[in-house]
């Protein structure tokens, strides 16, 4: 019966300290719609993988200018060059036309 009373007492005041507050604002902005919370995750997924394409060829780079003439090291170094600029444009196509899409559909 305490138990019952002393939880009735501790949240019967929660109704009036809400009563008041002011509203909580949009930390994702007014007229946030799907499409530009889409878009805008896209375009911080761009960031990260920009960051790490740019981490890749410093190490390609290094592996190449590292190799002292070891074929398997030249070799390693551009391999790594080459298919991280075509994942890049693959990557920033489909970013094209995802844009393209999302374009469509919000107007």
């Amino acid at each position: 019966m305490f138990h019952a009373f002393v939880f009735y007492w501790l949240f019967s005041f929660v109704s009036v300290w809400a009563q008041g507050r002011e509203k909580l604002p949009n930390p994702l902005g007014e007229g946030t719609t799907v499409f530009t919370l889409i878009g805008t995750s896209i375009q911080a997924f761009l960031g990260i993988v920009g960051i790490i394409a740019l981490a890749v060829f410093i190490y390609a780079g290094i592996t190449w200018l590292t190799s002292a003439g070891n074929p398997d090291k030249i070799k390693k170094g551009k391999d790594a060059m080459v298919w991280t600029a075509i994942s890049l444009a693959i990557i920033f196509s489909s970013y094209a036309l995802v844009t393209f899409v999302i374009s469509g559909f919000v107007k």
